[in-house]
């Protein structure tokens, strides 16, 4: 980056207008599909097989945002385990090899990644559970703890008061997304129990034109 401390402005600017996003594409689905507004906005437009070209685009599009963004949280994963794995084969395997293990490794986790969206039943019951664990200690669990260990002295010299309201609320953010999660698993749980204990058909609900990514389902 060109200019480091402009970081948080354009970081901020940047959440800004992703807010903006998400909160108009919720308004303007509930004014549009009313009470059948699915919990998903895409779900609620027609399937591309019914003749509806604005559905056919819009699921074009997702799949195309989909097939982006895979890329780039690929790459964060690849960066923690990729070193770890090369290490462990450069100790079994010549120097040559690590381009092999490499690629195999990314081919693994690729194809990994598309069984497990094959093979779990109704998956889009199982994304809320993986969002409630993974998202809310993410957002709203880690960041505080890692603030407070990593910056408790500095806070200290600031004096007693601006420690303590500044610790306070780091714990009652943390409290919150705590309790959120909690109560978020428990909701999925709940669901997947309902779902399964009513009967329904429980085959593998990966049709041809469903793609999954960062919750978003075409």
């Amino acid at each position: 980056m060109k200019y480091p401390t402009a970081f948080p402005k354009v970081l901020l600017a940047v959440m800004t207008v992703v807010l903006c996003i998400n909160v108009a594409t919720g308004l303007l689905g509930y004014m549009c599909f009313g009470e059948n507004t699915r919990a998903v906005l895409t779900l609620s437009l027609p399937s591309a097989g019914s003749g509806s070209w604005v559905s056919a685009v819009v699921q074009l599009y997702f799949s195309f945002i989909a097939y982006v963004t895979f890329l780039i949280e690929f790459y964060v994963l690849m960066t923690v385990v990729e070193p770890t794995v090369l290490k462990w084969a450069k100790r079994r395997w010549p120097a040559r090899r690590s381009i092999v293990t490499s690629c195999a490794l990314r081919i693994g986790l690729v194809v990994l990644c598309v069984a497990a969206v094959m093979a779990i039943p109704q998956l889009s019951l199982f994304i809320p559970l993986v969002g409630s664990v993974g998202c809310g200690a993410l957002a709203f669990v880690f960041p505080p703890v890692i603030f407070l260990l990593t910056f408790s002295s500095s806070l200290a010299k600031r004096g007693y008061l601006t420690a303590t309201v500044v610790a306070f609320l780091l714990i009652l953010i943390t409290c919150f997304g705590v309790v959120g999660s909690v109560f978020g698993v428990y909701s999925s749980i709940r669901q997947i129990v309902v779902f399964y204990n009513s009967g329904r058909d429980v085959r593998p609900s990966v049709l041809p034109h469903t793609v999954y990514s960062n919750n978003v389902t075409v």
